[in-house]
């Protein structure tokens, strides 16, 4: 698990900001191959999903249970992340 993992986790958009402007790895995933995006579609937090995307973040990758971020949110009921993703 990643500072940015924690980051998105927990909802802290200035550190996700902090950490991706200093290099930070948006694709990087914990060992259930979950990214970051995967885990703000997950909680809901749109803030930091939408700013992941705009940095490049793949929407399409999938966890080792195949899962994207689309269908986690859809799952999580945040339909606000649904309808950027």
């Amino acid at each position: 698990t990643t500072p940015l993992y924690i980051a998105t986790f927990k909802g802290h958009i200035n550190i996700v900001k902090y950490l991706i402007e200093h290099g930070a790895d948006i694709e990087k995933p914990d060992n259930e191959k979950r990214t970051p995006l995967y885990v703000a579609a997950q909680k809901g937090h749109l803030d930091i999903a939408k700013f992941l995307v705009e940095c490049g973040a793949d929407i399409s990758k999938t966890t080792k249970f195949e899962y994207d971020p689309l269908y986690r949110a859809v799952l999580s009921g945040h339909l606000d992340v649904v309808e950027l993703l």
